[in-house]
């Protein structure tokens, strides 16, 4: 494997990776797709491309950027097409739960600050696709001071608990116990933006840069992009593999496509001086994987003028290759998933946690040894297959 988990120049792309090029060069959001690339696909790679999108959260981004390439466009899949207004539906009762949800709380007086999918829907006529991002829930940010209160006046107009394992209380926690609406789309009240920020600093934060927008009929605060983009990678970092899939990336992408809407060097010197953890506070995340996230993001962000439309933001390497590189991996666990079921997740976390530069997996709850040894020696092959695959240039 090649520092810092770039693609040596002298080798020669496998199919997988003409593959992954193929899909980066549709979704990047910095400029017009080209007609060469939205007009034709390689035979037999739709149906592939499209399964790896929907995996990867970013059906309805590919359907719509192939969209905008009017008549040069070929025709969406029907499986993209179909999931994009599976997830238009969906995005629709979220918008519709978060509306009813500010109103009660503006009725309470309570201050609140849109996070994550809601944030994005409200400032997409700025920022051009970025609601394409798919969403379940809808993420609220409030002050220390107002979130009992706030639970209480949801509660009070209707909202109901969240019965289902993933939104009950946990202690330390950054957001409070889930609700949800009458259409059962979870209200999730956010103290912080991670659980190892002091809730007072992470609403001082975002409170003191926010930007009022008109959304829905309502008078709304959402971060600053800067904001936005930082949440983006606290986030990620905190959720492991699944936080470097495309729907993860691509929101802050439409931002980096925004000239000067971003301070790039307020995120380095974040980098530099804000620690981010793992599995809810659990391990330390090296900056490097924070600085790949955001190379992948940049990349995907990047207009023709960018060095070819590969190099944003400069000094974190190589995006473009990266996502390449992941992708394509990706592509080809894909392509053995049904012959090998069960190997498939281990190969598809090792691979991403091997070229993003988290190390080894987290420790797992208490089990039984049989089962710790299993898992232990199907991540030992994953690691070994993927750092065989790659350095041998098989993808």
């Amino acid at each position: 494997m090649s520092p810092g988990g770039m693609l040596p120049q002298e080798r020669r792309p496998g199919q997988s990776q003409l593959l992954a090029q193929r899909l980066i060069d549709t979704l990047m959001l910095g400029r017009p797709i080209a007609a060469e690339v939205a007009s034709s696909w390689p035979p037999g790679a739709e149906t592939l491309l499209t399964t790896l999108a929907t995996r990867e959260g970013a059906a309805s981004w590919l359907y719509h950027r192939l969209r905008s390439a009017g008549e040069h466009a070929c025709d969406p899949a029907s499986m993209m097409r179909t999931r994009a207004m599976e997830e238009t539906g969906a995005l629709l009762r979220v918008e519709s739960a978060a509306t009813e949800a500010l109103g009660v709380l503006r009725d309470a007086g309570i201050e609140t600050i849109l996070l994550k999918g809601v944030a994005y829907h409200a400032i997409a006529r700025r920022y051009p696709l970025i609601d394409a991002r798919s969403s379940i829930d809808v993420d609220l940010l409030v002050s220390p001071a107002t979130a009992v209160a706030a639970w209480r006046a949801l509660a009070n107009a209707g909202f109901e608990m969240v019965p289902t394992p993933e939104f009950a209380p946990r202690e330390g926690h950054h957001h409070l116990s889930g609700l949800w609406s009458s259409q059962r789309v979870p209200i999730e009240l956010h103290v912080s933006t991670a659980r190892s920020r002091p809730p007072a600093e992470a609403w001082e934060r975002l409170r003191s840069s926010a930007i009022t927008f008109e959304w829905n009929r309502l008078q709304v605060l959402v971060p600053s992009p800067t904001e936005l983009v930082w949440h983006a990678v606290e986030h990620s970092c905190s959720h492991g593999p699944v936080g470097f899939m495309l729907r993860q990336y691509l929101p802050a992408a439409a931002l980096l496509a925004s000239p000067g809407a971003v301070d790039i060097e307020l995120l380095r010197e974040r980098l530099r001086t804000e620690p981010l953890f793992e599995a809810e506070g659990a391990l330390l995340v090296a900056p490097r994987v924070a600085e790949r996230w955001l190379a992948i993001a940049g990349a995907l962000g990047a207009s023709s003028a960018d060095a070819g439309g590969r190099g944003v933001p400069p000094g974190w390497g190589d995006g473009y290759a990266l996502l390449s590189r992941l992708l394509a991996w990706r592509l080809s666990v894909l392509r053995v998933e049904s012959r090998l079921p069960r190997l498939s997740s281990y190969l598809w976390e090792s691979g991403t946690r091997s070229a993003m530069g988290f190390g080894a997996a987290p420790p797992i709850r208490p089990s039984a040894w049989r089962y710790r040894l299993q898992r232990r020696a199907l991540v030992t092959l994953s690691w070994a297959t993927y750092a065989i695959f790659s350095s041998g240039g098989w993808w």
